[in-house]
């Protein structure tokens, strides 16, 4: 199997910025699966402004990178998904219910929360491989694998961009997203802007680059993703290459702010990260929700190659294996709520003391 080590490397790194810088400026995750959950909900209301802006992005970003790399046969989005329309609708479904039964996916645990060193997130992301391992045992695992360039060849062949062409839309890629990035953190620290234009705008910012680096790393194509869980000769390390190397770029960029908000002020909390929003607990033990939901969407992942944020960002394409996958998505999500969902307990009104004369 072919092995893009500079696109998965680029691409990781994207993935990382885009996660981390995200958190840091908008206060919010980057769970993709949440997304349709939030468009369901109140329109108007701030978490949907989010997910709209947020769904804006990622279908900008793909069209982007299939415009710049439309033509480029080396990492350009396979069309074959190796299953039909009925199985995508249903890994999609399964993978929608259990992200949100587990509180998560592979972008807001795997990614940001391990960067964050939360424990919810490190034991989601062990279960992410395993139920992953499970799922690769499936003969739609196989088919998906055997869709995708390259299948036919054996162990891993490292392929680094050979032609002027290649590099230099890697470089400009790279210098271009340094300028975005500190021209976005110019504007933030100078309060040129509103805070909610500033939030509108990072999360288009973040949400792009979030969908350019699962482009460049090869990550539409269900076959790479697939093949990572294939302990044979079709075994292929860029998802985990590219998780790695996406969890390092987030941790260090985390690492930086922290000091530098410190420095600023004593008052800031360590689970701040320097964003100047309070984040969930890092210290939150796991429970049962967690651990089965995270190991069906591990095994789903495994056995389709699906990945929410790649679907997102290929609405622009039209291709009817995304769309299918999509509207398993949105079934998963009207199941979730109107049958799986927690209600919540009304608050109890309590009642003033009686003062005794």
């Amino acid at each position: 199997m072919a092995f893009f080590l500079a696109e998965a490397v680029t691409g990781g790194t994207l993935i990382g910025l885009s996660v981390a810088n995200h958190v840091r400026m908008t206060g919010r995750g980057s769970s993709t699966t949440r997304l349709s959950k939030t468009l369901f909900g109140p329109v108007g209301k701030p978490a949907w402004n989010h997910a709209l802006t947020y769904t804006l992005g990622l279908s900008l970003g793909g069209l982007g990178y299939n415009l710049v790399y439309g033509n480029d046969q080396t990492i350009n989005t396979s069309t074959t998904f190796g299953m039909g329309n009925l199985g995508l609708f249903s890994s999609s479904l399964l993978m929608t219910i259990a992200s949100r039964i587990g509180k998560g996916d592979v972008i807001s645990h795997m990614i940001c929360g391990s960067a964050r060193t939360s424990k919810r997130s490190l034991y989601a992301t062990a279960c992410f491989i395993v139920g992953g391992a499970i799922g690769g045992l499936l003969p739609s695992a196989a088919n998906v694998v055997a869709s995708g360039p390259h299948s036919s060849e054996s162990g891993v062949n490292v392929v680094m961009p050979t032609t002027y062409r290649d590099w230099q839309k890697l470089v400009l890629l790279v210098a271009g997203t340094v300028v975005k990035h500190f021209t976005l953190n110019y504007m933030a620290t100078s309060n040129i802007l509103n805070k909610r234009v500033m939030a509108t705008m990072a999360t288009l910012h973040n949400a792009g680059l979030l969908a350019f680096g699962l482009g460049v790393a090869g990550l539409f194509r269900p076959a790479k993703v697939a093949s990572f869980f294939q302990f044979n000769k079709s075994w292929d390390p860029t998802f985990g290459v590219v998780a790695f190397v996406a969890i390092l770029t987030s941790y260090l960029t985390f690492q930086k702010h922290s000091k530098r908000a410190a420095k600023k002020s004593k008052k800031i909390k360590p689970n701040v990260n320097g964003c100047g929003y309070k984040l969930a607990s890092t210290t939150a033990a796991p429970d049962r929700g967690l651990i089965l939901g995270s190991l069906a969407f591990g095994a789903s992942m495994g056995a389709s190659g699906l990945m929410t944020g790649s679907l997102f960002s290929n609405i622009t394409t039209g291709n009817k294996g995304v769309l299918s996958a999509l509207g398993g998505s949105l079934v998963g999500v009207l199941i979730y709520i109107f049958l799986l969902e927690p209600k919540k307990k009304p608050k109890s009104k309590k009642k003033p003391k009686k003062v005794n004369n």
